[in-house]
């Protein structure tokens, strides 16, 4: 996996091939990434949302989880918010909780709106 970190077409051409299944749905209006694709695996979804970047944007995620009554949701999306202010390029937010999945696309969508390029933060919901 070294051997990848050193060459970006090496890298996306295995985030291509993970994603395979995906490709097929893209340019079909909505982005697969803002829908439940009970088919496509987590990393499908990672590999789809890494390839919509620019290649030139470093290969580094940030990943952060939340679950239980460690706050609310006005905590997730300021948080959230405040990872998109200090320009992360790569962001993930996993939670099984539907709402904090729903104020984290608000964020999402909210920053592409302000002229993102890509879509710097990905919410999945896991278990």
């Amino acid at each position: 996996l070294e051997a990848l970190y050193g060459s970006n077409e090496a890298r996306r051409s295995l985030w291509r091939h993970v994603a395979s299944p995906l490709q097929e749905i893209r340019g079909q209006g909505r982005s697969p990434l803002l829908e439940v694709i009970p088919s496509g695996s987590v990393w499908q979804r990672i590999a789809a949302w890494l390839l919509d970047g620019p290649s030139d944007v470093t290969p580094v995620v940030y990943m952060t989880m939340f679950w239980g009554t460690m706050g609310n949701d006005t905590w997730v999306s300021r948080f959230l918010d405040r990872a998109m202010t200090v320009e992360i390029p790569r962001f993930i937010f996993i939670s099984p909780n539907d709402n904090y999945i729903e104020d984290c696309e608000d964020v999402a969508e909210h920053w592409r709106g302000m002229g993102d390029a890509y879509r710097r933060l990905l919410c999945i919901r896991s278990f």
